[in-house]
């Protein structure tokens, strides 16, 4: 809601409804024209987008937001705005501040192991980063410029760390359709996996989601994970998110559900990463020719 334009004090109400309904046990959130509960002194958020910590029963002010929640609105907020602005996207949904801070640890990641803020932007701007409140895990779907985060992303176990790696790998994804699904292609290539179709069936490397089930997948050697072995998006993805990711990789065996990692990406797996990154840099760079993220790759 960008209220500053569309506010009227004369009528006491915003002209422009909010886009979600930030906490459905919070009664004034159906009041979708109201800005941060008709609290501005206490609350800013010029997107309405951050706000996810409250109270589930109201506290006897009223408010479903303690003085330590205000804090961590505000925070949120304040880590959202700049990287919105760095990176070129757009974050909607709800999001507590943890799960805004992995994600910034997840752009931070990606950005240190990409050609810098300039690969960066060129691969995400114009992404829009969702957050929905709603179970099942996180995807890419169409319109590819769209990166759906579910609650399955913060019940991985291991914390804001595995939540920071499947942020990741994600954004890997959106990377890969990018560049019109040419990297987890040569990724597969590159490590020894191999797509079969089955006798009789039709796969289709270009829709969103897994391979179907006309499809089988092998994986080279030294997979990351079992669920690299999915497809060789999830492979690509998920060696991608290994190879980039900051925190301690052996804190990520632990989880407990998809993303459960082997262990540390070995070297020629590694190299086949940092090899599709120079690669999409290549094509991306304008001061050396290449084509803008506006253009899939040829």
């Amino acid at each position: 809601m960008i209220w500053w334009i569309y506010n009227r004090s004369y009528l006491n109400r915003w002209l422009s409804a909010d886009t979600i309904v930030p906490n459905p046990v919070n009664p004034q959130s159906f009041n979708r024209y109201s800005y941060v509960y008709n609290n501005p002194i206490r609350y800013i958020d010029p997107s309405g987008h951050c706000g996810a910590d409250t109270t589930q029963t109201p506290l006897p002010n009223g408010d479903f937001r303690t003085e330590q929640d205000i804090q961590k609105f505000n925070a949120c907020v304040a880590i959202r705005d700049p990287m919105q602005n760095r990176y070129g996207v757009t974050i909607e949904g709800t999001w507590s501040l943890l799960e805004m801070e992995a994600l910034a640890l997840a752009f931070s990641d990606i950005e240190a192991g990409f050609h810098g803020l300039d690969h960066t932007r060129a691969v995400y701007r114009g992404t829009i980063i969702r957050r929905l409140n709603e179970d099942g895990q996180s995807e890419v779907s169409i319109p590819i410029n769209v990166v759906k985060v579910r609650n399955g992303t913060f019940s991985q176990g291991a914390g804001i760390q595995a939540a920071h790696f499947v942020l990741i790998h994600e954004l890997l994804h959106r990377m890969d359709m990018v560049h019109g699904l040419d990297l987890s292609e040569k990724y597969e290539t590159a490590t020894g996996g191999k797509t079969e179709t089955l006798l009789g069936g039709t796969c289709s490397l270009e829709a969103v989601g897994s391979l179907s089930g006309a499809c089988t997948y092998t994986a080279g050697p030294n997979v990351v994970s079992n669920y690299a072995k999915t497809d060789r998006r999830e492979d690509f993805a998920d060696s991608g998110a290994a190879y980039l990711y900051r925190g301690n990789i052996n804190n990520l065996t632990g989880i407990n559900t998809n993303h459960r990692i082997n262990g540390p990406l070995n070297v020629d797996r590694s190299q086949a990463v940092q090899d599709l990154i120079d690669r999409s840099w290549a094509i991306l760079d304008l001061s050396s020719g290449g084509k803008t993220n506006d253009n899939l790759v040829e």
